[in-house]
């Protein structure tokens, strides 16, 4: 009897420990699913959530995250029953649970649909909204909570009008913020903009192309604005003639003109470009949408630091390059600038343009990285520090070590992925569905 026991208990303690490799073996085998390791063991460990939205979600309804990473804000285009989106949704980042609903037709607007998200440091959210006026533009300015609900009773409406003619229907909605979230900076392709983000009042208005002399010729291209150093850059033409204003915005929020920089008549600057300042505010950077060229501007004098041609980067037809916007961001733990071409999306009557991308370190001007694509970027992120750089191409998220232009992973996503965002302080990843949010943990 005895022996039958410890043969028992032997038994018992045979299928325990068989159990735990099987369940170790599976965990392990979960953390490597869709991993693709690189060959120097460069550490990649990612975990992935997917939140259903109730609602539609298109390539405009791009994700932001607050300032602690706990919370992920999205806005519909559709909404469940095909009405047009009215829902902003916050969702708890590591649980996956949508916390907290904002309905934005609840507003003094003349309707608001949700198109893009901005969010400042300290968690003061702007809705751009489009109304069913056809020359203006909404905003709707709510905080956010810390437990992730929306500060309605602080809740700020702004309606900016933008001139249409009869080849200029497209109505900005992109603004920037100040560091505090105060105030906030538009341009409607004649003027720019500074309201308060508290009042709704407009602080500030500078108009820099006659409404009556609006075309696609004579207009603001883009706007950057450095929330760090307080420096704006607004790109317009002029008769054809690209320029660049550069304001500095001061502690009572008006704008003082700094320089005004003619650039060569060869360069074309893609609608909606972003440009780039150093830590200082002092030296600008762009990249010439036709030439694939960088170039650095000293703010104080307007002249000419450097000029750096791109292998791969240009874009011989000027007309299409117009339409083809290159951003650069510059990287103060590097001394590098990033440079972003996402291509041209694919429209009936148009040539597919890929995405391309390039980073050069400013001390020496060595490109580190150019990189070439089949397909449009939907987007792409530096991490922190410079060293990894992701990038969503189609429907695959693909990871590279900068130094070598070695790709440490490529991972499947669920179709019509799109708007890609980064919570840097943990590379926490936010990539949107058509109806769904996928987190990815890095």
């Amino acid at each position: 009897m005895k022996k039958h026991i410890n043969q028992l208990i032997i038994a018992v303690i045979s299928i325990l420990m068989l159990s735990s490799v099987w369940s170790t073996s599976a965990n392990l085998s979960s953390l490597q699913k869709n991993r693709v390791l690189s060959k120097n063991s460069f550490n990649i460990v990612s975990s992935e959530k997917v939140v259903k939205i109730p609602g539609k979600l298109s390539q405009e309804n791009n994700i932001v995250f607050t300032k602690d990473g706990g919370k992920a804000l999205v806005a519909t285009i559709k909404e469940d029953d095909g009405t047009v989106g009215r829902s902003v949704y916050s969702i708890d980042t590591n649980s996956g649970r949508i916390i907290s609903k904002f309905d934005t037709l609840n507003s003094d607007l003349s309707g608001s649909s949700p198109t893009k998200l901005t969010i400042s440091n300290n968690d003061v959210l702007v809705i751009s909204t489009h109304s069913n006026l056809s020359d203006e533009v909404g905003f709707i300015v709510v905080p956010v909570n810390p437990d992730g609900s929306f500060a309605e009773e602080r809740r700020v409406n702004v309606a900016i009008r933008v001139p249409v003619t009869e080849n200029e229907q497209n109505l900005p909605d992109e603004i920037s913020l100040t560091s505090n979230g105060n105030y906030a900076i538009y341009s409607n392709k004649t003027s720019i903009f500074v309201f308060s983000t508290t009042s709704g009042q407009i602080i500030a208005n500078e108009q820099i192309i006659s409404e009556i002399d609006l075309s696609s010729t004579n207009r603001i291209e883009s706007f950057t604005y450095d929330a760090s150093n307080g420096r704006l850059a607004v790109v317009y033409q002029q008769n054809s003639n690209y320029y660049i204003s550069v304001y500095s915005l001061t502690d009572n929020s008006s704008l003082q003109f700094n320089r005004r920089i003619r650039l060569p008549k060869r360069e074309v600057i893609g609608y909606g470009s972003k440009l780039a300042f150093d830590e200082l505010g002092s030296e600008l950077f762009l990249v010439s949408s036709n030439l694939g060229q960088l170039s650095a501007y000293d703010v104080a004098s307007g002249n000419v630091l450097f000029r750096k041609m791109i292998d791969g980067l240009a874009e011989s037809d000027k007309e299409i390059a117009k339409g083809l916007p290159v951003n650069v961001e510059f990287n103060l733990q590097t001394g590098r600038v990033f440079i972003q071409k996402p291509g041209h999306i694919q429209k009936p009557g148009h040539i597919q343009k890929p995405g391309h991308i390039a980073i050069v370190n400013l001390n020496n001007l060595a490109v580190i990285s150019n990189l070439s694509f089949d397909q449009i970027l939907v987007g792409a992120l530096l991490n922190t520090n410079g060293q990894k750089l992701y990038v969503l191409e189609g429907d695959k998220l693909e990871t590279f070590l900068v130094e070598t232009n070695e790709k440490l992973e490529s991972q499947p996503l669920a179709p019509n992925s799109f708007n890609l965002s980064l919570y840097t302080q943990s590379e926490l990843l936010g990539i949107a569905t058509d109806d769904s949010v996928q987190l990815l943990y890095q």
